[in-house]
């Protein structure tokens, strides 16, 4: 699947950067955004090298969180190498680094300072200006197929949905489209974005889910290699992980709106997060028990 814009970021600004990635999509421009398009089983870091490729043109939300991040600069390594256009957007007034000004030093930026929000409105048409005849050119099979994909159904399944709001025989197909895609916004701008508490402060986590139904959990590292990795969980709002003998974790205070999908998964992608960079990841199969709160000492 293709994607008009990869947002680059560090996972510390990730509220700003979820705001304007439903901002621009809100707007039909489609994002590839981590940790939300990442698939579970891709290894994280090739995962992001193939959002870049896939995505016309990246927006570098830069802080002073993105200035230090090696991460970031990996990214942006990337999409300078692979000739993408590289937009920044300042959220913070400060001098870039030296390996940015490398790849960024003769780009002009869009301030979003001192209200990142008030200057989406402008980073949007600087977007769009990039992606010449971008929406004229898409043609109705190209937008049920990114679409369908999305959605994670066949296009034949969402072409049928689509004819199901048809009131009358003269209606359009292309007008139906539309409709559909009205409702699609509605509905993303009702729903949560992650499913728990948002990584960036000491002890916290986010769990996450892509339109296939996996689920990644990001938190921050911990000290050892896992070994025989288990999620422990008995479907309410605590769940243990269990990474080797001498580490576990424990999951307080998990939302609602995660519950439902750990309960339905037969396991979870693990990812660790240090310094702003993924220290490691991997798979920890889900192991329901009666009352997860025993085993926690």
């Amino acid at each position: 699947m293709k994607y008009d814009v990869f947002i680059s970021h560090s996972s510390k600004d990730s509220i700003i950067a979820n705001k304007l990635c439903e901002y621009l999509e809100n707007n039909g421009i489609n994002c590839w955004i981590a940790p939300r398009n990442v698939t579970a089983g891709l290894p994280y870091a090739r995962a992001i090298l193939q959002g870049i490729d896939d995505s016309t043109l990246m927006v570098l939300l830069f802080s002073d969180n993105s200035n230090r991040s090696r991460h970031v600069e990996s990214e942006v390594d990337r999409a300078f190498n692979k000739e993408k256009v590289i937009i920044p957007f300042r959220i913070a007034d400060i001098a870039m680094s030296d390996v940015l000004s490398y790849y960024l030093g003769a780009n002009h930026y869009i301030d979003g300072i001192p209200d990142p929000t008030s200057a989406f409105e402008k980073l949007k048409s600087q977007i769009e200006r990039n992606l010449p005849d971008h929406h004229a050119e898409l043609d109705i099979e190209d937008i049920l197929s990114k679409l369908a994909e999305l959605k994670g159904l066949s296009v034949e399944e969402l072409r049928n949905a689509i004819e199901g709001l048809r009131k009358s025989e003269t209606d359009s197909f292309e007008d139906l489209l539309k409709d559909f895609l009205k409702i699609e916004r509605e509905i993303r701008k009702e729903e949560k974005g992650p499913l728990s508490n948002k990584v960036g402060v000491k002890g916290a986590y986010s769990i996450l889910q892509n339109a296939k139904g996996e689920i990644m959990v990001m938190m921050d590292s911990r000290e050892g290699e896992p070994e025989n990795p288990r999620f422990i969980y008995d479907g309410n709002e605590t769940a243990l992980l269990y990474r080797n003998p001498d580490s576990s974790v424990a999951f307080r205070h998990i939302d609602e709106g995660a519950q439902e999908p750990l309960r339905t998964v037969k396991e979870v992608l693990i990812v660790e997060i240090e310094n702003d960079d993924v220290a490691r990841e991997y798979n920890a199969p889900i192991r329901m028990v009666k009352d997860v709160n025993k085993l926690i000492i």
